[in-house]
């Protein structure tokens, strides 16, 4: 992966050596695929969680995390400048999502049917890009040139004014 400088917010100079450590994965060469191909390309919202990922002993595939203190900003969006923004939820409420490759293991069916915790759909840049949104709205603008995108859908293309 392309390393950068912390200090220029992802724009271009090299990342000093204690960035070495960054891995070449799958997502390091779909990042550097994005943004070679997409010149433009420039960070928009800064989102930081503290998360707690547990995983069955006996089925790596199946993992639950928790995320809380989910928060997002618009601005200031390197990452050496620290964590703060607005809070995506209530302050006592946390993310909990069920990830697996199959089926989810009956156990867990039983528990979550148990203490009425219901599927649902829900993304943590949408929901900061709809606050931005609004917020621009309100201004009777929309922010210009942004695009969300959850799966293959296109939530809002935002016209310019």
């Amino acid at each position: 992966m392309q390393k950068k400088n912390c200090n220029d917010g992802g724009r271009g100079r090299t990342l000093p050596a204690f960035h070495e450590k960054v891995k070449d994965t799958q997502i390091t060469r779909e990042i550097d695929y994005c943004l070679k191909n997409y010149k433009k390309l420039a960070p928009a919202v800064m989102l930081s969680y503290e998360r707690e990922a547990f995983y069955a002993k006996d089925d790596h595939e199946f993992r639950i995390t928790f995320d809380q203190n989910i928060l997002w900003r618009n601005y200031d969006l390197s990452l050496c400048k620290g964590i703060y923004g607005e809070a995506i939820l209530d302050k006592n409420k946390v993310l909990m999502e069920v990830k697996t490759a199959g089926a989810i293991p009956l156990w867990m069916v039983h528990f979550l049917t148990e203490n009425q915790i219901y599927k649902t759909s829900f993304s943590k840049y949408a929901t900061a890009y709809r606050t931005i949104y609004a917020r621009e709205q309100r201004r009777s603008c929309p922010p210009e040139n942004f695009f969300v995108f959850t799966g293959d859908e296109v939530v809002q293309q935002a016209i310019k004014c």
